[in-house]
C-alpha cells in the first residue's frame, strides 16, 4: 500500500487519528502540562487506519503538527516537524514540543486547535488529516479539567487495600476503542509497573477479541517481566498466540530481532510435549556469533548424551514416504575424514576418455590432494578398466578388451574428494556439551 493511498483513506476516514490524550471522541479534555519558561511538551499516542479500521502499513512516517486558536482557518500558533517517528500496527507515540517546545502563552487556558499532517516512506508531499482536533489546556497547576470526578491529580499517593481476586483495588471500564490504562514516561523510568510481593501476578491483562498486553519501546524493553519464583512474564490464549515478540527488521550484527534470551545459559522448555516449529520459508542457526571458533551444534537425551548429528550412538537420517510400506528412515553415511563425492557417466572412445570435473563440485573440494576414482564398465562384453591419470581438471580412462582391443564402451564413474578447507580433520574428539 503505498503512502499516497494511505493518505487518501485517512482523509476519507475521516478521523482515524485517535489519541488516548488528545482526542475530540473523549469526553474529557486533555491538559497540558503546567507552563513552564522554557515552553511546554505533550505526549501524544495516536493510530493510523485505514477506511475499514485495519492499521497501516509499518514504516517510518513524518509528521507536521499545528495548533491554531480555531477549528478552520487563521495561521498556526505554533509547529513542528517529526521525522521517521515509527508506525508499528498502526500506533505510534510522539512528544508534541520535542522538537520546538511550545510557548506557554499558546496554550494560555484557551481552546486550542491541533492540526496533523502525516508523509508515509517514499511519499514526497504531507498530506494534512481533518478535522482538528480540540486541545484544551490549563494555566495553573492547581487548576483541574471539568470532567474529572475530583480536583487533584493524585500523584504522588498510596492506596493500600485487601481486596479478592475477583474485584481490584483499581479498576477502569473502557468500553471505547482506546486501552484502559496507558502509561506514559517521558524520562527514563516505566510506563507501567507492576508488583506482587505474594504469589500473584505483577501486571495482568485481559481481552475478549484483542491483546491482553501490549508494550511498545523505541530503545529499551516493551515488556520486562521478574519473578524470585515464577514466570517474569506469562501469557495464555484460548483462540490465537499466548505471546507474541516483535522487534526490528533482521540484520547481521545479532544485536537485534525478536526475542532475546539473557541468561549466562539460554534455554527453551516444552515440558509437556513436543515443540513445534512453524516457518513460511526456512530455519537458520547462526552458531559462533562472537567469533571465538567455539560453537557446536548438539542434540541430547533426557541424560544429556549425544543422540544425534555428533554422537557416538545415534544416527543421522530422512524420513521418506513409500507407496505400500508407509513412512521409512534412510540413513546418512558415516565417515572418519570429510569427503564429497559425485557421479556420473562417460563412454570410451578408442580405448580412451578424459572425464573433466563438475566446475562447481571442483570448487568445493581440494583436488591438490589425492582423490580417488572407482570406474564400473557398461557393456555386453569384459572390459578392462585403468584410471591412467588424475589431475586437477579430471581424470583419464582407458579401457580394453579381454583380447587387448581398445574398448569403445560406456561407464559409471564415482569421484571422492576431501573437502576444502576441512582436508585435515579425523576422528577429532567430541567434548562433553553439558
Amino acid at each position: 500500500m503505498s503512502t499516497k493511498r494511505v493518505s487518501t483513506i485517512v482523509l476519507v476516514a475521516g478521523l482515524v487519528l485517535l489519541a488516548v490524550s488528545i482526542s475530540p471522541r473523549i469526553a474529557n479534555p486533555v491538559r497540558a502540562l503546567p507552563p513552564v519558561q522554557e515552553g511546554v511538551t505533550i505526549p501524544y499516542p495516536g493510530r493510523l487506519a485505514d477506511e475499514v479500521g485495519q492499521a497501516v502499513a509499518d514504516g517510518a512516517y513524518d509528521f507536521v503538527f499545528a495548533l491554531y486558536e480555531a477549528q478552520s482557518g487563521g495561521e498556526p500558533l505554533w509547529t513542528e516537524m517529526q521525522e521517521g517517528i515509527a508506525v508499528r500496527g498502526g500506533t505510534f507515540t510522539a512528544l508534541l514540543g520535542g522538537v520546538d517546545a511550545i510557548p506557554a502563552d499558546v496554550l494560555s487556558g484557551e481552546t486550542r486547535w491541533l492540526e496533523v499532517a502525516v508523509r508515509g516512506p517514499d511519499e514526497d508531499a504531507f498530506t494534512t488529516l481533518a478535522p482538528r482536533q480540540e486541545l484544551s489546556a490549563v494555566g495553573e497547576m492547581d487548576a483541574a479539567p471539568q470532567a474529572l470526578s475530583c480536583e487533584h491529580t493524585h500523584v504522588g499517593e498510596e492506596w493500600v487495600a485487601d481486596i479478592p481476586w475477583s474485584n481490584g483495588a483499581f479498576k477502569i471500564y473502557n468500553y471505547g476503542n482506546g486501552p484502559g490504562i496507558w502509561g506514559w514516561n517521558g524520562g527514563g523510568g516505566n510506563g507501567l509497573r507492576g508488583s506482587a510481593m505474594g504469589s500473584g501476578i505483577g501486571v495482568y491483562g485481559e481481552s475478549q477479541n484483542g491483546t491482553g498486553v501490549v508494550g511498545r519501546s523505541t530503545d529499551g524493553r516493551g515488556v520486562a517481566g521478574y519473578s524470585t519464583a515464577g514466570y517474569g512474564v506469562y501469557g495464555e490464549s484460548e483462540t490465537g498466540f499466548g505471546l507474541v515478540a516483535r522487534g526490528n527488521d533482521y540484520d547481521d550484527t545479532d544485536s537485534i530481532g525478536d526475542l532475546l534470551l539473557e541468561g549466562d545459559f539460554g534455554e527453551i522448555f516444552a515440558p509437556g510435549g513436543d515443540m513445534w516449529l512453524s516457518t513460511a520459508r526456512g530455519v537458520a542457526l547462526h552458531l559462533d556469533s562472537d567469533d571465538d571458533e567455539n560453537a557446536c551444534f548438539t542434540i541430547l537425551d533426557t541424560d544429556y548424551h549425544l543422540v544425534s548429528l555428533t554422537c557416538e550412538n545415534g544416527t543421522k537420517s530422512a524420513v521418506l514416504q513409500t507407496e505400500s510400506h508407509g513412512q521409512r528412515a534412510v540413513y546418512a553415511l558415516e565417515s572418519p575424514e570429510v569427503w564429497l563425492e559425485d557421479f556420473g557417466t562417460a563412454s570410451l572412445v578408442d580405448g580412451e576418455a578424459t572425464v573433466a570435473f563438475d566446475p562447481i563440485f571442483a570448487e568445493t573440494v581440494n583436488l591438490e590432494m589425492d582423490y580417488h576414482v572407482f570406474v564400473t564398465p557398461l557393456c555386453q562384453e569384459p572390459v578392462l578398466l585403468f584410471v591412467t591419470a588424475k589431475i586437477g581438471t579430471g581424470f583419464v580412462v582407458k579401457g580394453v578388451t579381454l583380447d587387448n582391443q581398445p574398448a569403445d564402451c560406456a561407464f559409471d564413474y564415482r569421484v571422492v574428494a576431501k573437502r576444502l578447507g576441512v582436508e585435515d580433520l579425523r576422528l577429532e574428539p567430541v567434548a562433553d556439551s553439558r
